[in-house]
């Protein structure tokens, strides 16, 4: 602010009227650098950046492991939902590294008055390409999601297969709709991404409340996403814990829920506020859960059969009965099967629905995949 005081000041001018439109714009607004010479900016991007970096590494790692159980252990070839979430994975990394990029380079997480000219104007381009990125990464993880869910649900399920029907053309619609919105609310369209021409003058649609819309509407197609599979399970002929043990399979797409709500409720501070980067860290962070988790929904099915191995090797030294100094011992590995050493004594020492519903993975039919066709048609249902 104080370099273009001193630059531009027919610019710094335009700038505060087109500031004065919005809502939060305080009255009598002085900027604090020049109040106060020892001001410090405040920056609060880094438990954004913490986020991103966590969960791109987690849900690549989540995806090359999917995909090397599909070759290596299953020796399957990929399925569409396998061949969808590869460019998924790879727009949502993007859309990571364009918050990151706006973090770092757009000023994200400081107050626009802190920030050079320059800063704010390629933080509104990053925003531009990182909301584009986020509608095709979105749409791409709930086709691979959808995809899945027609290899879960066998015809014999005709309402719900219908349902998954209806459910593509949505999300393709949903998809065409939010874009063409995106791509079109200003006029001349260059407002969208260039703070000059939204200085010189623009029009618009009402860009708050179609975004927060939008987001409901995302909102419940990642909840409906979510009760499809489960409904199906619970519909079924099988024991609670067997249910129980298939169902927490799709209990990450929950979380992925929880980051759509949170991108709601931060859309108005956001999109109709003179001070989106300081505003905006919420709706990254919510969108950045609603992305990672959903890539993880969408792989965790698959990666089943190294889960139902891979718990009972990391939870035996914590529930088995046998004393840590007698573990390796050799009349300790001749009486006691490996087998037994925490299915056996988790179930028996628990008894609760953690241990049972490992128990029940060894026993789901399909091997290392769910198959509730089969399920249904042995079961009855």
């Amino acid at each position: 602010m104080e370099q273009l005081l001193q630059e531009d000041p027919e610019k710094l001018v335009a700038l505060l009227k087109y500031a004065a439109t919005f809502p939060d714009f305080p009255k009598n607004f002085t900027v604090p650098s020049l109040l106060d010479p020892n001001y410090v900016p405040p920056n609060r991007s880094r438990p954004l950046e913490v986020l991103c970096y966590c969960l791109a590494g987690i849900t690549t790692v989540v995806v090359l492991l999917r995909l090397w159980v599909r070759m290596r252990v299953q020796r399957r070839m990929f399925g569409m939902d396998d061949w969808l979430i590869i460019p998924g994975q790879i727009l949502s990394l993007a859309t990571i590294i364009v918050i990151i990029l706006l973090s770092r380079v757009g000023g994200s997480g400081q107050h626009i008055y802190d920030v050079s000219y320059d800063r704010a104007a390629t933080s509104l381009v990053l925003q531009f390409i990182g909301i584009s990125l986020y509608f095709a990464a979105i749409c791409i993880i709930r086709l691979s999601i959808t995809a899945f869910l027609y290899r879960l649900i066998s015809p014999v399920f005709k309402t719900k297969r219908i349902l998954l029907h209806c459910t593509v053309v949505f999300i393709f619609l949903e998809f065409a709709i939010t874009g063409f919105l995106h791509i079109f609310a200003y006029k001349p369209i260059s407002a969208g991404w260039d703070i000059d021409v939204r200085l010189a003058g623009f029009t618009s649609i009402n860009v708050p409340l179609g975004i927060f819309i939008g987001s409901i509407v995302y909102l419940i197609t990642d909840v409906w996403l979510l009760i499809i599979p489960i409904h199906t399970v619970w519909t079924l002929r099988l024991s609670i814990w067997r249910r129980i043990g298939i169902t927490w399979v799709f209990a990450f797409g929950s979380v992925a829920c929880v980051g759509a709500i949170l991108k709601t409720i931060y859309v108005y501070p956001l999109f109709d506020s003179y001070d989106p980067l300081w505003n905006g860290i919420g709706f990254q962070i919510g969108a950045v859960i609603e992305l990672g988790f959903g890539v993880i929904s969408a792989s965790i099915p698959a990666l089943n059969h190294i889960l139902v191995k891979a718990i009972p090797i990391l939870l035996d030294p914590w529930f088995s009965s046998t004393p840590i100094n007698e573990r390796f011992s050799s009349a300790n590995r001749t009486t006691k099967p490996k087998h037994q050493t925490f299915q056996e004594d988790f179930s028996r020492r628990i008894r609760g629905p953690s241990g049972r519903a490992v128990e029940a993975y060894d026993n789901i039919p399909g091997g290392s995949e769910f198959n509730l066709g089969r399920e249904a048609r042995r079961k009855g249902a």
